[in-house]
């Protein structure tokens, strides 16, 4: 759904019927659903894991329950998981690169 479609279900049919800060909020929505409208990559999905696991990390407390440390170590553990299921084809073509480039080396 995009903003427009919104704003209609909300009973605005037109721009043209926004005021003063009623535009402003729109500028600040138009910007927040465009953001939300972008594909999703490879490299947004992994900045979007490394965000969660810091955040995550951060919630580790000493003094939690034992339920909330196991929901939240879980939880990491899946994102790390994750996140290495993502690099492993990076971290294979440099492993493979580097040896390629040491077995050169070693004919010459």
């Amino acid at each position: 759904m995009n903003l427009t479609e919104f704003l209609k279900k909300l009973g605005i049919e037109s721009l043209l019927d926004l005021k003063g800060e009623e535009k402003e909020t729109y500028r600040a929505l138009k910007e927040a659903f465009a953001r939300l409208e972008k594909p999703i990559t490879i490299e947004s999905l992994t900045e979007f894991l490394e965000r969660e696991i810091e955040k995550l990390i951060e919630l580790l407390d000493p003094d939690a329950s034992e339920k909330k440390k196991a929901l939240i170590i879980s939880r990491l553990k899946n994102y790390k998981d994750l996140l290495a299921f993502i690099k492993t084809p990076e971290r294979s073509r440099k492993f493979l690169e580097k040896e390629l480039e040491i077995r050169s080396k070693m004919i010459k």
